[in-house]
């Protein structure tokens, strides 16, 4: 017994830190819980329509559902860092795009952005991929768990945080064409 709580303890000690798959599950779930929701009010202060909203939305999801075996077969042949990292940059490009999109075409702007951001989405297969191969079995469900949670707290958390950032007043950021808002990108604000 002595010797498996060793050789658990020599495992903890050479797993990676779990906070790059936590930082992602966590980063995947701020879509639904804070970006989703003032979604609509920034298509249609840039002249699109409910229908264009749905495209947005549909967008986002095919693309993190095609992107997710793709994901899954770049961790079975590349180091996760890398994996992490290229997934971490895409997500910047889709958050820019997204957020530049009244000065860089709009709506359409807004399409190739919300389909970056749903392919970097599938970013939480990588976190589940490092926890499966580096957290010992006695941990690993407990872990899984954790990251799990994480993901999901944002559903709760996500319609207070809405509130709170719709009160803030508008700031400006000294760019033509953009200003910052609360959450919402409407009218050339940022998000």
């Amino acid at each position: 017994a002595a010797a498996a709580a060793a050789a658990d303890d020599d495992d903890d000690a050479k797993a990676p830190a779990m906070w790059p798959a936590m930082a992602l599950a966590f980063l995947a779930s701020v879509d639904d819980a804070v970006v989703l929701p003032s979604l609509l009010h920034y298509v249609r202060a840039l002249g699109g329509s409910g229908r264009a909203y749905g495209t947005c939305a549909l967008l986002f999801y095919l693309c993190r559902f095609g992107a997710i075996p793709l994901v899954g077969a770049w961790c079975d042949r590349r180091p996760l860092r890398e994996v992490f990292l290229a997934l971490l940059a895409l997500g910047a490009l889709g958050g820019a795009l997204y957020t530049l999109a009244p000065a860089l075409g709009g709506v359409p702007c807004v399409y190739v952005a919300r389909a970056v951001l749903g392919a970097a989405s599938a970013g939480n297969m990588a976190g589940q991929v490092l926890i499966a191969r580096h957290v010992p079995a006695a941990r690993r469900r407990g872990v899984l768990a954790t990251n799990i949670g994480v993901q999901r707290s944002c559903a709760f958390l996500g319609p207070l945080f809405n509130v709170a950032l719709a009160r803030l007043p508008a700031v400006a950021l000294g760019a033509p064409r953009l200003r910052a808002h609360g959450v919402t990108a409407a009218d050339g604000r940022l998000a």
